[in-house]
């Protein structure tokens, strides 16, 4: 007889990565919409001068939740310690406007961002 032996704390954290990619696009997708419906403007205080700008209100922080609520059913929170007030994911616009939303504390040695 063979007998598998499962990481379970890996799966688990597989589990939680996948819920920050989830999270991580519908931040992304989020920010494209309120583009769309705001002829193109980013979120206030979300532009290429800003440095990466953490979701939520904690201190120094860029808090987006206001203009993103309409385009999000629910403000994502990182599975592992996400707040209302630092839900762990950030922002970030490059010189080229382009669009990256970051999971800050992805497992795994993961690192999970999105583009666009």
């Amino acid at each position: 007889m063979v007998f598998v032996a499962l990481d379970p704390v890996k799966r688990f954290a597989d589990a939680r990565n996948s819920r920050r990619w989830a999270d991580a696009n519908n931040i992304l997708n989020a920010v494209d919409t309120y583009m769309v419906d705001n002829n193109g403007f980013f979120p206030a205080g979300l532009d290429t001068n800003t440095p990466v700008a953490e979701l939520g209100s904690c201190n120094g922080c860029i808090n987006l939740s206001g203009p993103l609520a309409p385009h999000l059913k629910y403000m994502p929170k990182d599975p592992i310690g996400g707040t209302t007030a630092n839900t762990n994911y950030s922002i970030e616009v490059n010189e080229d406007n382009i669009v990256t939303v970051y999971a800050n504390n992805a497992e795994n040695s993961i690192d999970i961002q999105v583009s666009r």
